[in-house]
């Protein structure tokens, strides 16, 4: 009887849930796929057969990630902010204590270092919505570090905002341009640039390439999807750049779309999904205090040396990784995670970049000098990780009314 009556009240929440699954509330669908996905996902799929078509993708694949990644998915964190005219310093503060992720904002105004004093209310919402909320009250940015969210002010708030469990996806500018064909047809591209900062609990060890699925004007026209501007940066890849571990944070991918008419003034529905990719297997490399040059350690099929230590002239420290089977191709892609503890330093370094040198992946971290600006500081311990396998999550996205400034 307790089972059959727990069962009912299974399917009276995930009917409820599944009715929220309306594109005229994308937050309250969003919220709503949240909480389904912690559901179980035998009762939840076969349900939301019938519900919209980018709402039902986006459900299936968050509870595929669930699955796939565990505890890795992250908790639905809800937090309370009451603000009147509160230094956003103490915001931030007040919401670590709710959530215990480490929250900071960056001022550059000596004047004011706790920044602008912010006037907010909100009850029980998803942490990344309020981070949003602060974003757009202090015209800031989020920005995810190794184990921290850091607000840094740049003068304007972004154009829109896509919250969602740890995610935070705003667009940041869009520019338009025009061009007169051959034949005195006007054709017109939107750019767009993108920007993601998540829980860094997550730890992700990478992100893919953006995948917009729908794209409408202010008039509610389809939009295609326009290749890259001959010049810009995202048209001509670095052939010997490899993957970075921190693309999300550092980067802002940039999305172009074709406008549907002259009289086209703005984008009033974005939807796309973002790879996300999580560690699966993962190779550790350690290397003790002031490590010489032409030290390797090898293990799972990699092989990790120093190519070169930080001296007179020279610095950067230099960690080379090879693959011991398979090719240069096939390792390309494959996310490599450098960590510097320097003496004299609280927290170790991180970093996620590379470049093939004479056919062989070397990974560069620039040294930190002393107060002579010549002498390094001595190294510790330095850890590279090899994440030779990874999950991926895909995360569907909706931004709505962009209007560029």
């Amino acid at each position: 009887m307790i089972a059959a009556a727990l069962l009912l009240v299974l399917q009276d929440d995930v009917a409820s849930l599944l009715s929220r699954l309306d594109s005229k509330d994308p937050k309250a669908a969003f919220d709503a796929i949240s909480r389904l996905s912690e559901l179980p996902r035998e009762k939840v799929e076969p349900a939301a057969a019938k519900a919209p078509a980018f709402y039902r993708r986006a459900l299936v694949a968050e509870l595929a990630a669930r699955a796939a990644l565990g505890e890795s998915f992250g908790p639905a964190t809800r937090v309370t902010v009451r603000a009147a005219d509160v230094p956003v310093a103490e915001v931030l503060e007040g919401l670590r204590g709710q959530c215990g992720l480490k929250l900071e904002f960056v001022e550059m105004d000596d004047e004011h270092p706790s920044g602008p004093k912010v006037k907010l209310s909100l009850e029980d919402v998803p942490l990344f919505d309020a981070l949003a909320e602060i974003c757009a009250a202090t015209q800031s940015r989020p920005y995810t570090g190794t184990d921290a969210i850091q607000f840094i002010r740049e003068g304007a708030g972004p154009l829109a905002h896509f919250a969602y469990r740890g995610f935070l996806i705003t667009a940041c500018d869009m520019s338009s341009t025009w061009k007169v064909q051959f034949g005195g047809e006007t054709t017109g591209t939107a750019g767009l640039s993108l920007h993601l900062a998540w829980d860094p609990r997550q730890k992700l060890v990478g992100t893919g390439p953006i995948e917009i699925v729908e794209a409408a004007d202010d008039r509610a026209r389809a939009m295609a999807v326009a290749p890259a501007p001959l010049g810009d940066s995202d048209a001509k890849p670095d052939p010997d750049a490899l993957a970075n571990l921190w693309q999300g944070a550092d980067a802002q991918p940039q999305v172009y779309l074709r406008w549907p008419g002259r009289d086209s003034r703005s984008i009033s529905l974005l939807r796309g999904t973002l790879a996300l990719r999580y560690p699966a297997a993962t190779s550790t490399f350690e290397f003790g205090a002031n490590p010489k040059e032409g030290e390797s350690r090898k293990d799972d099929g990699y092989e990790a040396a120093v190519a070169a230590v930080p001296g007179a002239g020279q610095p950067l420290l230099k960690i080379r990784v090879k693959p011991l089977a398979g090719t240069l191709a096939e390792f390309r892609e494959t996310p490599v995670e450098l960590s510097v503890r320097y003496k004299g330093l609280p927290e170790p370094q991180h970093y996620g970049a590379g470049r093939v040198e004479e056919g062989v992946p070397v990974y560069s971290v620039g040294a930190y000098m002393g107060e002579d600006g010549e002498t390094p500081f001595e190294i510790e311990s330095v850890v590279v990780k090899v994440h030779r396998r990874t999950h991926e999550r895909k995360l569907h996205f909706e931004l709505r009314d962009l209007k560029g400034k």
